[in-house]
């Protein structure tokens, strides 16, 4: 859903929700009012979809695991000559 469509669609619930309890012209002029508002909150905020968050999120999972891979082979480099550095992410050769 595109973010023009949320507001849209916020701003419609939010009339419909304000048409069963105030006289009828009040929620017309409130959602003039109230849009360009929204419009411009939500833009502050810079929301992404949904899809683009999981993928981030998968993203840097991806990176704090290799992160974590590196720093045991530091700690086994630095354990001496006896020490064997673990092997690299995806090298099944060994």
């Amino acid at each position: 859903m595109s973010e023009a469509s949320m507001i849209e669609d916020f701003v419609h619930r939010l009339r419909e929700k304000l048409d069963a309890v105030l006289p009828n012209d009040l929620p017309r002029d409130i959602e003039a009012q109230l849009k360009p508002v929204v419009d411009s909150l939500l833009t502050q905020f810079q929301l992404v979809p949904r899809s683009e968050f999981q993928r981030q999120l998968e993203q840097i999972e991806r990176l704090e695991q290799r992160l974590a891979e590196l720093q045991a082979r530091i700690v086994a480099l630095e354990g001496g000559p006896d020490a064997r550095p673990a092997p690299p992410a995806g090298d099944d050769n060994r």
